[in-house]
């Protein structure tokens, strides 16, 4: 009967025990995990370090003696005390250099509670030590020396020790401290930069769209047909606009396709006055660009440069690849710089360069260029590639009627 018992594992008056211990095992596991994780850090670290610290008096005392297991668990005891005591007074010290740091007191009162607080430490860490070391090895001051000296010799022996565990809890809180801070700057400068940024776009997207209604509105009666044909394109224009967006940027090729919709609205509102021309390197069709770049240069373009006079008037848009920096540049053969107020620092050009600092700090550059007739406009950014899209017919060469 025992052979079977035994043959079937567990019986049946050992299994409850078996699975009380296992269930107990379990629970401490679950309330481990409800831990804050600074504390679940310290625990499981000053644990392992203990238990190091065991193995190595372990083998100390080994190379002079036999050392049995009673010995062992009495290493164990007085090394687990020694770290895992100034792990807990750890809580309470990086809560007091917190409220420090938040409370903004002036370096002299720092220090003086710092100082006292160290002091109040090592008498603790003292007085445990000696405690357990009493209990442990049952042996107390030698017979030379009063208790008082004795509590004095090895408190004073390991003070320099004490000090410094309580140095490296105040440095390590701070340097904590410091990180989480900075984190949080950044992750809020990122919050601010994107809402700063979308403010921007949210400025422009409206714009076009506005001037293209007044279009619209002066051919509805003379040329009913092309002011039909222009409120089809605006609306593909727009559902492309207005599109939710999932990142500030998009590829040259995105950009180009979004420009020659705009730009067949424009040609059909000024007929045969405007051409255009696109200069674009096929090798930088993938590269990235932020949205709506383009459109608003092309617009200022239009408007303040060939608008203003009474000849037929040419768009260039071009394309290409510096090295590391990817060049673009708008070409018009207006009226020049002079009298423009699209210079004006509220205009779409100067929301356009913000919006060039926002993306990329420094690492762009804005560039009028002024000709006897006509501007140039040359935007540079940092040559980043994103995924081909479909390939456009928009290479080089005139614009498709």
């Amino acid at each position: 009967m025992v052979a079977e018992d035994q043959e079937q594992g567990l019986p049946g008056l050992h299994a409850p025990h078996f699975l009380d211990c296992l269930r107990k095992w379990s629970d401490s596991l679950t309330m481990l995990r409800r831990w804050p994780r600074t504390i679940r850090w310290l625990l499981m670290s000053s644990t392992a370090l203990g238990c190091f610290a065991t193995l190595c008096a372990w083998r100390i005392v080994a190379l002079s003696r036999p050392v049995s297991a009673h010995d062992l668990g009495r290493l164990l005891a007085i090394n687990m005390v020694y770290w895992l005591l100034p792990a807990a007074l750890a809580i309470p010290i990086s809560l007091l250099t917190k409220s420090i740091l938040r409370s903004a007191i002036d370096t002299w009162r720092a220090f003086l509670i710092h100082a006292f607080a160290a002091f109040i430490f090592s008498v603790i860490d003292a007085t445990a030590l000696m405690l357990i070391r009493w209990t442990v090895f049952q042996h107390g001051a030698p017979p030379t020396m009063t208790w008082w000296d004795y509590a004095q010799s090895y408190y004073f022996s390991n003070l320099d020790l004490f000090v410094m565990t309580y140095a490296v809890i105040v440095a390590f809180t701070l340097a904590s401290e410091n990180h989480r801070r900075a984190l949080e700057a950044a992750r809020f400068e990122a919050v601010l930069a994107e809402v700063r940024l979308k403010g921007l776009e949210a400025r422009l997207e409206p714009h076009f769209l506005f001037n293209t209604l007044n279009a619209i509105s002066a051919l509805v009666y003379t040329e009913p047909a092309s002011a039909d044909r222009m409120i089809s394109r605006l609306s593909n224009l727009l559902r492309l606009a207005f599109a939710p967006a999932q990142t500030s940027c998009v590829s040259l090729q995105q950009e180009s396709d979004y420009l020659l919709m705009y730009l067949d609205i424009e040609q059909m509102r000024f007929s045969d006055r405007l051409s255009v021309r696109w200069e674009i390197q096929p090798d930088t069709l993938d590269a990235e660009v932020p949205r709506m770049l383009l459109q608003p240069l092309v617009e200022n373009a239009i408007k303040h440069g060939l608008s203003q006079k009474n000849q037929p008037g040419t768009i260039e848009i071009a394309a290409r690849r510096e090295q590391n920096v990817l060049c673009l540049e708008i070409r018009d053969d207006g009226v020049g710089i002079q009298g423009r107020d699209d210079l004006r620092p509220r205009s779409s050009l100067a929301i356009t360069r913000e919006r060039l600092q926002s993306l990329y700090g420094e690492a762009y550059n804005l560039d009028l260029d002024s000709r006897s007739m006509g501007l140039t406009v040359r935007v540079t950014i940092p040559f980043r590639r994103v995924p081909r899209a479909a390939d456009s017919p928009l290479v080089t060469g005139e614009a498709p009627a």
